[in-house]
């Protein structure tokens, strides 16, 4: 059974210059320039894909008092974190790093540390300011899309502040925090 080859219907358009017009590369360019310029554009030619942003991955466990990794008792090599863990130390260290410090972070990554308000009384305006900070800092993870519940509690004395909050990611996980701001 053999088909035999069918001319389709539609005339077909070269896309192609004719053999005797001679076509120089400025005059390509030019119409080339002009087709883009009038083609028709919709909000559906324009399809931008959605990136699904990292997973929280996998990470070493810190221990940010000694600012060292974990060691686990008798093991070799510093503990491993996985999911929530590896976010809430993202979350710690972000916390703990001043935005600019390090060339090795990107733009962005990090706080403006609150030393202009460490050993004052923490009034509802400077609350709000390290409030505000603390969420720059965290909304930097592609993951993280809300920062609420605050509290904090100051020590004047020994210069600390403890700031309390929750962090809300896109998968609906909530992380609630602690820590102590020297």
């Amino acid at each position: 059974m053999s088909e035999s080859f069918q001319e389709p219907e539609a005339p077909l358009v070269s896309i192609f210059p004719d053999d005797e017009t001679e076509v120089t590369g400025a005059e390509a360019l030019a119409d080339a320039e002009a087709a883009l310029l009038d083609a028709p554009t919709t909000d559906d030619d324009l399809v931008i894909p959605e990136e699904e942003p990292p997973p929280y991955a996998r990470s070493w466990a810190m221990d940010f008092t000694v600012r060292n990794f974990q060691v686990p008792t008798g093991g070799h090599g510093p503990l491993e974190t996985r999911g929530l863990s590896t976010l809430t130390t993202w979350i710690e260290k972000c916390l703990r790093t001043q935005v600019g410090a390090h060339p090795v972070h990107p733009d962005g990554y990090g706080i403006d540390l609150p030393y202009d308000l460490v050993g004052q009384p923490v009034e509802t305006n400077q609350a709000a300011t390290l409030y505000q900070r603390i969420e720059e800092a965290l909304l930097f993870h592609p993951r993280i899309t809300e920062v609420t519940d605050f509290e904090s509690d100051f020590d004047p004395d020994d210069e600390w502040i403890s700031v309390g909050f929750t962090v809300h990611t896109d998968r609906g996980d909530n992380v609630e925090m602690t820590l102590v701001l020297p």
